[in-house]
């Protein structure tokens, strides 16, 4: 598995700007997949819900942890494009991946925590993903693969609805 993360981060570096942008970008963002789905989920799954959350102000400090992990997982994943991108000057790519990092873990942590499964996440995220950057429809590419064309618009989109679902999985 790592040594498939350190030939994204290499093949983001190297590989032609529209490659990168159609494939190696979109191919970063799921491969984490698998390790996203189970939050939110973990504490009942292995059931030490009651030893975490009797701990003061368990939510918070669980939640936040949890999801700074699956942020630091994307930009960990896509550090080579994310590199590639700013060389080159793209900043609002740059842009998009940043969000797409936010949003992906607030995602699977509101729909953890929201269904007790890791299935939803992963079924609903799956989708997104390929009705959204692999065939690249503007409204839902959240990876930025159609950027500069769709403008800034599903940029800001998709980071009110991370902060939203960061927000709701808090309650």
């Amino acid at each position: 598995w790592l040594l498939v993360v350190i030939g994204l981060v290499a093949t983001g570096l190297f590989v032609p700007l529209p490659g990168v942008k159609g494939f190696v970008a979109p191919i970063a963002l799921i491969w984490p997949l698998l390790l996203w789905s189970p939050m939110g989920t973990r504490e009942q799954q292995h059931r030490t819900d009651a030893l975490l959350f009797s701990a003061p102000r368990p939510v918070a400090r669980l939640l936040v942890a949890q999801w700074l992990a699956g942020a630091l997982l994307a930009l960990a994943v896509t550090s080579g494009v994310l590199v590639r991108f700013a060389i080159t000057g793209q900043w609002t790519n740059v842009a998009a991946l940043l969000v797409a990092s936010a949003f992906v873990p607030s995602m699977a942590l509101a729909l953890g925590t929201w269904s007790g499964s890791a299935n939803l996440f992963e079924v609903l995220y799956r989708m997104l993903w390929y009705v959204g950057p692999m065939n690249r429809i503007p409204a839902l590419d959240f990876v930025g693969v159609t950027q500069p064309g769709s403008g800034t618009g599903p940029i800001v989109a998709f980071l009110l609805v991370a902060l939203a679902l960061a927000a709701l999985a808090l309650f």
